[in-house]
């Protein structure tokens, strides 16, 4: 049907669809669910830009009530991320990652997610946001070091049989260490203004 165009008609059978669904679901279940929710969002918001974000924003509300099962992914919060992406206004984008992690937790956010909201962090200048997440992803790529050898053999055996996630985390480091090149420049760019101003008031 969104192949066709037909939004209003996928709109009506996805609400039928999850207003039978039984009181309790499996997080199989809510998966499924939410790459419908996903897609929908994803057609309405399909323009880019502002216009869009709210409409898809108040559509995601309306359908995450139906069932209390239901929950937004990371997959969820960058299909939002994306209407604004071609737009100046990365301060709702910001303002919205926010509710939405302080409403649904922290499973709502994954490596993409803080990389993109790190990165409309840098345009609107807020370096804080910035490091917070920068903090919260370094945590992850650079774990504790072992403190005894079976942890090491532990270790070792799950990046012989699993090199594919050695991978990501090294594709995940270069796209940060680039984040982290903007971050200097925003860092001085914003210390020649402050610079600037305590010049002219004095």
């Amino acid at each position: 049907m969104l192949l066709m165009d037909e939004h209003d008609a996928a709109m009506t059978l996805a609400t039928r669809y999850l207003r039978s669904l039984p009181h309790h679901i499996d997080e199989k279940w809510v998966g499924c669910c939410m790459l419908i929710i996903n897609a929908l969002i994803a057609h309405e918001a399909r323009k880019r830009g502002l216009r869009d974000f709210y409409p898809a924003r108040r559509k995601l509300d309306e359908m995450l009530t139906i069932h209390p099962n239901l929950y937004p992914s990371p997959k969820t919060l960058m299909v939002l991320l994306s209407t604004v992406r071609q737009t100046e206004m990365w301060d709702h984008s910001l303002a919205h990652s926010h509710q939405v992690q302080t409403r649904w937790g922290p499973n709502v956010e994954d490596e993409n997610v803080r990389h993109r909201v790190a990165e409309y962090a840098l345009i609107e200048g807020r370096l804080y946001i910035y490091g917070r997440l920068r903090a919260a992803e370094e945590a992850l790529l650079f774990p504790d070091p072992p403190v005894n050898q079976s942890e090491i053999l532990m270790r070792r055996t799950y990046r012989e049989y699993f090199p594919q996630s050695q991978n990501g985390r090294h594709r995940s480091r270069e796209r940060w260490k680039r984040l982290e090149a903007k971050a200097m420049a925003v860092r001085l760019r914003l210390q020649k203004k402050e610079k600037y101003v305590n010049t002219t008031t004095n």
